[in-house]
């Protein structure tokens, strides 16, 4: 739904959710905070702070998914490797005992 169909009030509540859903994403503790300031901003404050925080929380998450993926790519390697290790060791004491 576009967010020009939504109301001031509606606005203001997604703002104060994605800014929660990014404290989160940063790992903060969040608690119950005064959001009165948000209800003196005018529409066009919101309206950017809202598209900003958005994109700060798609941000974080593909940060948060390509950080996975390069650990998940390392630690596939490291396993690897030391199965090609274990193996070729093994091999040369088969080798050894002959």
């Amino acid at each position: 739904m576009p967010k020009t169909l939504l109301s001031r009030k509606e606005r203001e509540d997604r703002l104060i959710d994605a800014h929660m859903e990014l404290q989160l994403c940063w790992g903060r503790f969040t608690r119950a905070f005064d959001w009165e300031f948000v209800r003196k901003w005018d529409d066009d404050r919101i309206n950017q702070e809202l598209k900003e925080c958005i994109g700060q929380i798609r941000f974080q998450k593909s940060l948060s998914a390509a950080k996975s993926i390069f650990k998940i790519t390392v630690g596939v390697i490291v396993v690897l490797g030391i199965a090609g290790l274990l193996l070729f060791g093994i091999r040369q004491l088969l080798m050894l005992l002959r």
